[in-house]
């Protein structure tokens, strides 16, 4: 119980607690304010021993009856966020900042590794980081259908309300899964390239530059790329495209600043629009794709891959129409810094570092859990040539990452 000398009877500021809420139909107000408050508490947005307005002063702000707003903060007083000094008013109870436990969400098609290895292998660098910071990882693989991820994981829910975990990283964001994160009133941070301000992502800009520095080094004239990364905006779901959009910018200035020449034709991207049958072929697609660039009759010096599963189907490719590597063609793939990538030619590799990723993960939570403000990480790419690529590596498969 707090002591009376101790409290802070502040009133203000409370801008962001009694900024409207726009109520959704399908959902009770009492649940949708609760959602509101613990949601404030938990990020650090209402400071400890702080007191809250009035419950007819908060009926008032979001039009709605008292006794909604005093049934809605009276769970929260049960689950130790607030409490209630008779006479005084309702206050924010001091929250241990000391971090123990923290859920990542996965989902189901990990066992299928649809998604890549980037991941699975992010998972496997969490659990490293945060087992070496004193964290117990908690790990959710969520096997429902499509349609039923579209709402929060009951369970999930539950363990959330129950404190069983004090925040939540989600290395596969998908737009359905986006969309009720709010609803677990946790803190939470995100593998993606800038949609929500607490993600961890790869910098495009920096990822652009060292692929067109490799091609200089190795004296290259003229390149290709082969990407998954959908160039137009115009055919983006997600903002994260818009990203890809500005990595395709860049990659033109680099080349431009180096003298380096390419051509329309020598940008190969897949045109699947079909999410689930593209992560499903992956290798292939990267196959078929340096076949036809292979058949024009002007060929560039060297190719470059921004997706380390799509470079094993180039590799092949190579292989299979027995192009000279590294003589007549240099290639330069991306690849994870602790994934092996057996590589049977000489393949310069531009490296995303996956344990830097998990790192920014566990900052943004900090970051939320001290009640400061979060921006989108982006992690910096590095290269390796030839010679310094390492073709074995620390395995992470879903048994033991898991």
């Amino acid at each position: 119980m707090l002591a009376y000398e101790s409290i802070k009877l502040y009133r203000y500021p409370m801008s962001k607690l009694l900024q409207p809420i726009s109520f959704e139909p399908h959902r009770s107000a009492q649940e949708q304010i609760r959602q509101r408050v613990r949601q404030m508490v938990t990020r650090g947005e209402l400071a400890p021993q702080e007191r809250l307005p009035s419950t007819h002063e908060l009926a008032r702000h979001w039009d709605v009856n008292p006794w909604t707003v005093q049934l809605a903060l009276q769970p929260l007083v049960k689950e130790g966020l607030l409490t209630r000094l008779p006479r005084v008013g309702t206050f924010v109870r001091a929250q241990s900042k000391k971090l123990s436990r923290i859920g990542i969400y996965m989902l189901g098609e990990i066992f299928e590794h649809q998604e890549g290895p980037l991941p699975l292998a992010v998972l496997a660098q969490l659990k490293h980081c945060l087992t070496r910071e004193g964290i117990e990882p908690d790990v959710w693989i969520d096997m429902r259908s499509a349609a039923e991820r579209a709402t929060v994981w009951p369970a999930l829910k539950q363990a959330a309300r129950e404190r069983r975990i004090q925040a939540l990283i989600v290395p596969q964001l998908t737009p359905a899964v986006l969309s009720w994160l709010d609803e677990l009133a946790l803190p939470y941070a995100v593998v993606d390239q800038g949609v929500v301000p607490c993600s961890v992502g790869v910098d495009m800009v920096s990822f652009a530059r060292c692929l067109v520095e490799r091609a200089r080094e190795l004296g290259c004239r003229s390149v290709g790329l082969i990407s998954g990364m959908s160039r137009h905006e115009t055919h983006c779901k997600r903002k994260n495209e818009v990203i890809f959009a500005d990595f395709y910018r860049q990659y033109g200035l680099e080349l431009e600043l180096a003298g380096i020449r390419t051509k329309p034709q020598w940008t190969l991207i897949p045109s699947c629009r079909n999410a689930t049958l593209f992560a499903a072929n992956i290798e292939k697609f990267g196959f078929d794709l340096f076949h036809r660039l292979w058949s024009l009759p002007d060929k560039p010096d060297a190719v470059l891959v921004t997706d380390n599963v799509m470079a094993q189907g180039v590799i092949k490719a190579t292989m299979n129409l027995h192009v000279q590597v590294p003589d007549r063609l240099k290639l330069i793939c991306t690849k994870l810094s602790h994934v092996p990538m057996f590589t049977p030619i000489p393949v310069s590799h531009v490296v995303v570092d996956e344990s830097r990723i998990a790192q920014g993960l566990l900052a943004q939570i900090r970051r939320q859990t001290e009640g400061q403000p979060c921006e989108p990480i982006l992690i910096a790419c590095d290269y390796l040539s030839a010679e310094e690529s390492p073709d074995t590596g620390q395995l992470c498969d879903v048994e033991s990452a898991i």
